[in-house]
């Protein structure tokens, strides 16, 4: 989590650096998300799990995102230029905004996974029962719902709900199998090996889509990001259990760490605070 929402404000902070390679990573940000789903979908599993009360779930979740949220949202309607409107106000706070007309699209990933812990409970039920078909009719449904929502509805908001859900699901079966106690990857060298390959593979397929997939682009992305993030979760993990190995570096696995506990609080005000209104003010200059 620490390193995904440091690595989502360095793509959106507003300068350059004459390096190919750190331009290449920086401009690849967007993957922060995909990381951020893939890790909450594997921690929202073991939170239901010891606390399978529902009402407690939601309590849980709407405490862990909407006081801030609300907070942020308020002082960036009374920053804005705008004339104060108390629809706008409610339509921001309750995240339908961005579902009824895409508004506003800096709250785009709240919008996102509020919808995502609200069904959560649901699925979870079947999941419990049968995980690997569950898992299964998830994907397929995403992806048929996804096609759906872009080629008929050309509905881009519907395709960002629907082509998200493979990543998140996907952190609830990784929690599901280690629950199991079923090992994917016997060592870290398997890890290390198989996350290269993934990365290397959806970099080609990422070059494919952007030069032959023409109007189809933005409902090939997000499925490449699915695949792109288990990559660099992957080396991440690795890399975190080399850190920890050393003295002197397991420091740097703590700071991470401790960024990673506040990372939402981190997105709100960064997300919808200080570069919605920052991108406002520089675009009045």
């Amino acid at each position: 989590m620490g390193f995904s929402i440091l690595w989502i404000i360095l793509y959106h902070a507003p300068f350059n650096i004459d390096n190919t390679i750190i331009t290449t990573f920086i401009n690849r940000g967007y993957l922060g998300v995909d990381i951020f789903l893939l890790v909450s979908g594997y921690g929202l599993f073991f939170s239901i799990e010891k606390d399978n009360n529902i009402r407690h779930f939601y309590w849980k979740r709407f405490i862990r995102i909407f006081p801030e949220f609300w907070f942020v949202v308020f002082a960036s309607v009374l920053l804005s230029f705008e004339p104060f409107s108390i629809k706008k106000l409610f339509t921001e706070w309750s995240t339908l905004g961005y579902w009824i007309n895409g508004q506003p699209f800096y709250a785009w990933y709240i919008s996102l996974i509020c919808l995502l812990y609200l069904t959560y409970p649901f699925i979870i039920h079947y999941f419990r029962e049968k995980p690997i078909k569950t898992y299964y009719t998830v994907i397929s449904l995403s992806i048929f719902f996804s096609i759906l929502a872009f080629t008929i509805y050309d509905k881009t908001r519907l395709v960002a709900f629907f082509s998200h859900l493979p990543v998140f699901y996907t952190g609830t079966l990784l929690a599901w199998s280690s629950k199991k106690g079923k090992e994917i990857f016997h060592s870290t060298k398997s890890i290390v090996i198989s996350s290269f390959a993934t990365i290397i593979i959806c970099a080609i397929l990422t070059y494919f889509g952007k030069n032959h997939a023409y109007g189809f682009r933005d409902l090939w992305n997000p499925f490449i990001c699915w695949f792109f993030a288990l990559g660099v979760v992957g080396l991440l993990v690795s890399l975190a259990e080399f850190l920890d190995r050393i003295k002197y570096l397991r420091y740097i696995n703590s700071v991470i760490t401790a960024i990673g506990y506040c990372s939402l609080e981190l997105y709100i005000i960064h997300g919808d605070g200080y570069y919605n209104n920052v991108t406002q003010y520089e675009g009045l200059s």
